[in-house]
């Protein structure tokens, strides 16, 4: 049977016009920050609740900036996320409070993200992200990278 698989993202930017991405422990690569979205939960507060939970933010939750549709063909399960331009409202912490999923976060510039091993590659094309993003796979290289490590 196929599964669906609803989650939110935050698409944060600070005064330089740099992206806040995120690397989860034991990840080689970043990804923009959010998570599911549990049942009676509405979008935003998904959101809100995943910043708060793994970095320990409070955001403002804008304007639907695109839909990242990605299919894991060996679970057949498809994952919708929709992502939300940001802002913070407060200042970004120095250090992350514990988190059990979120290793690293960190702020890149345009020119540091051509660089990076990024999942959805298209948030390489930041600032002008795309309004709708498909990718599929056989297994996620999260899902690789846990049974591996």
């Amino acid at each position: 049977m196929a599964k669906l698989s609803l989650r939110t993202r935050a698409i944060i930017k600070n005064g330089a016009n740099q992206l806040l991405l995120v690397r989860c422990h034991g990840a080689a690569w970043w990804h923009i920050p959010g998570g599911g979205v549990r049942a009676g939960e509405s979008l935003s507060d998904a959101l809100r609740r995943e910043l708060q939970e793994e970095l320990g933010v409070s955001a403002t939750v804008k304007d639907v900036r695109t839909v990242w549709e990605s299919l894991e063909k060996s679970t057949r399960t498809t994952y919708l996320s929709v992502w939300f331009d940001c802002a913070l409202q407060e200042d970004f912490p120095e250090t992350l409070a514990q988190s059990e999923e979120i290793a690293q976060a960190k702020f890149f510039t345009s020119e540091e993200l051509a660089g990076l091993t990024i999942n959805p590659p298209a948030v390489k094309q930041f600032p002008q992200i795309p309004s709708y993003i498909y990718d599929e796979h056989d297994v996620f290289p999260w899902r690789m990278e846990k049974s591996i490590g």
